[in-house]
């Protein structure tokens, strides 16, 4: 009987070593106890998993907040960076209020369209008063191969008991059990980046074809007229920018592509915005992040 007793006390005592670890470590800054370790969760969590890192976020607002939103924004790290002014502000940069107006940052880094839906989907059902959509759509979003994986659906704060399936996720200890591989913190204009995501973003021109941008297209405008079947919202879409000498490269060597794909996304039946033409009000970080000099992105789409 002893042995018993031992053995379930043991195996309850192991149960309860995974939640005290994820209290202490707490890796994507959920929580807001005293007693969690300090340390640079940003650059040592956020930057391996952009997507729980921003459903964590999303977690924090209340309803209340998320209730008197009337604009939702879906997209990636541009979106972010041109409504949001980047995510050095967490959750709080999130929401945005001009007078009577709130509009609910939901742009993550790296998100792809679908993700972005699934997002949106998720959150949507907390925001009855929502009236417009803005949403970044690159161009080199759509001429990229679909993606196989959503992070949004696999997340573990994309379930019921979101604060149970934190606590109980063995996959948080590995970044710490694990060599961190998120490589060098970005830094605004480091000439290693700005290289790096240059030559990125040009292969994947460099790759497109008419017929998956066609695709993805169609996709796109699918997804649009599902979630807007009673022309509930208005739709904005906006096409960020890229830096000048960077976009001349891209017109020199793909410009009878680019000008397809430009004039395909402006023939779109909703209010699609090209920022491009805007390039002087904007200071560029890197070749295809540029924020704003002055006021936040709403004031263009007056």
């Amino acid at each position: 009987m002893k042995k018993f007793v031992f053995k379930v006390l043991s195996f309850l005592s192991f149960l309860l070593i995974l939640p005290l670890c994820i209290l202490v470590l707490d890796p994507f800054d959920y929580y807001t106890h005293s007693y969690r370790l300090r340390y640079d969760r940003i650059h040592i969590v956020r930057q391996r998993n952009v997507a729980d890192w921003a459903l964590s976020e999303v977690e924090k607002i209340s309803k209340d907040l998320k209730s008197k939103s009337t604009t939702i924004a879906i997209g990636d790290s541009r979106g972010r960076v041109l409504i949001s002014n980047g995510f050095e502000n967490g959750w709080k940069g999130r929401i945005l209020e001009r007078g009577s107006d709130i509009l609910y940052d939901l742009n993550f880094g790296g998100a792809h369209l679908e993700e972005s839906f699934s997002l949106f989907d998720r959150e949507i059902v907390n925001c009855p008063n929502v009236k417009s959509i803005i949403i970044t759509l690159p161009i080199d979003r759509l001429i990229n191969m679909p993606y196989n994986r959503n992070r949004i659906q696999s997340s573990m704060f994309n379930s019921n008991t979101p604060n149970l399936s934190y606590l109980t996720n063995w996959s948080q200890l590995g970044y710490f059990l694990t060599k961190n591989k998120a490589g060098p913190s970005f830094k605004p204009k480091d000439p290693k980046v700005w290289e790096k995501i240059e030559k990125q973003f040009f292969t994947i021109f460099e790759k497109s074809r008419r017929s998956v941008f066609n695709a993805n297209l169609a996709d796109f405008n699918s997804e649009i007229l599902e979630l807007n079947r009673n022309d509930k919202y208005k739709i904005i879409i906006f096409i960020p920018p890229y830096e000048p000498i960077f976009f001349e490269r891209i017109t020199a060597n793909f410009g009878d592509d680019y000008e397809y794909f430009l004039g395909e996304i402006m023939n779109l039946p909703y209010t699609v915005y090209n920022l491009q033409k805007e390039i002087d009000k904007f200071d560029f970080v890197d070749p295809v992040h540029g924020k704003l000099k002055k006021g936040p992105l709403t004031d263009l789409l007056n």
